[in-house]
């Protein structure tokens, strides 16, 4: 059985699955919980059978998972169907993927716990995170910094965006922003600038970096288009509304 004594070692894990930025992601996150234990034994993730040998899936038969203290479970959406439980400590993350291979009393006791009423939400001390389905980088209108963005679905399936980081050091807001709100402000004869996405009240908060990056994310995606008279312009977003149909 593998575990890891802090995400740092789970970053360094050798496995090339696609879920394991998401997993890096989701284990900093639970692991941020007020009253988690800095001194448990570790997390132990399984990411799937296809990065796990035989003799580490043979160690299920060694695990008592119905004496586990299970205080809260999380189910992922996106693209990887992963179960999250933890245990009261919010110390040892079990990141389980249903899988066929999964011994069938395993699946069962997995199944009473994402019974809502086998579940304690003790993770509702941090807000439900949004899902986010795609993760890229771009430059910034200047150049001068690479900027990472989400694009992401809404609790009423609303497609949305948002800018989460900056190698620059810049400040700015990393609210969401719907695309419906971008698409109002997009209908205009003006040149779109980064002040005018500010005065169409696009941007929450109050740093002058926000509307400058989300425009630099909205060229990104091919939903703007430079004018020759400066500024930039509206493209059809048709090709890019397809996110709706595939998440």
């Amino acid at each position: 059985m593998r575990s890891f004594k802090s995400p740092k070692d789970l970053k360094s894990f050798p496995c090339d699955h696609p879920a394991k930025p998401q997993l890096i992601e989701l284990v900093n996150s639970l692991t941020t919980f007020e009253g988690s234990d800095p001194d448990a034994d570790g997390w132990v993730v399984l990411i799937d059978d296809g990065a796990i040998d035989k003799p580490l899936i043979d160690l299920w038969d060694d695990w008592t998972l119905l004496d586990v203290p299970w205080e809260g479970v999380m189910k992922v959406h996106g693209f990887y169907e992963v179960i999250f439980l933890a245990n009261n400590q919010f110390g040892i993350v079990f990141v389980v993927p249903i899988q066929p291979w999964l011994p069938s009393h395993y699946r069962s006791a997995l199944e009473e716990h994402l019974d809502p009423k086998h579940r304690r939400d003790t993770m509702a001390r941090k807000p439900k995170q949004e899902p986010v389905f795609k993760t890229a980088e771009c430059p910034s209108l200047s150049g001068a910094s690479t900027l990472t963005y989400h694009v992401g679905l809404s609790p009423n399936d609303e497609l949305q965006l948002r800018i989460w980081a900056n190698d620059g050091g810049g400040l700015f807001n990393k609210e969401w922003v719907l695309w419906k709100t971008f698409e109002s402000a997009l209908d205009t004869d003006k040149p779109v600038t980064a002040g005018y996405l500010k005065r169409a009240g696009v941007c929450q908060g109050k740093s002058a970096n926000t509307p400058g990056f989300l425009l630099a994310v909205l060229k990104a995606e091919g939903l703007v288009e430079a004018r020759e008279e400066g500024g930039y312009q509206k493209n059809d977003p048709s090709a890019w509304l397809v996110w709706l149909h595939v998440v």
